[in-house]
């Protein structure tokens, strides 16, 4: 007869086992929190598309950017509260879909607005960090 010297399992191939299942599961995490990132910052450059056209409405029709500043008269208020309704638009739901927020840096007058918004990873030509919507 034929002796065999296996033992089974050795811990080592356990570790092993063990250390190659949470790389690997390591790794699908950190790629899809990168993945939710970017669509987090797909989803922003979107909003910033829909606010920047709203605006642009607004004063193509009127001339000014001031109409807008019902609901957001003063610096620091949230992009959501600004009142577009008088062009048919509802841009209440406009609302960053992470962590961040879009803030009214200068209130639309006359002559133009500033809306900053952040982005979490580079995105084309834009960096990671905050950005400024402006009309100025």
């Amino acid at each position: 007869l034929i002796c065999s010297r296996m033992r089974g399992i050795t811990r080592f191939s356990v570790v092993m086992s063990v250390g190659a299942l949470l790389s690997v599961t390591i790794a699908y995490f950190l790629l899809y929190a990168r993945h939710q990132a970017n669509l987090r910052d797909v989803l922003r450059l979107s909003d910033m598309r829909q606010a920047e056209n709203a605006l642009t409405k607004l004063y193509l029709a009127t001339g000014s950017f001031g109409a807008a500043a019902k609901g957001c008269p003063s610096q620091g208020v949230m992009l959501a509260s600004c009142d577009f309704s008088f062009i048919s638009l509802d841009l209440s739901q406009l609302r960053d879909p992470g962590r961040f927020s879009y803030v009214v840096r200068d209130v639309p007058a006359t002559a133009g607005y500033t809306i900053q918004f952040t982005l979490e990873r580079k995105h084309g030509s834009l960096s990671a960090g905050k950005h400024i919507l402006t009309a100025k």
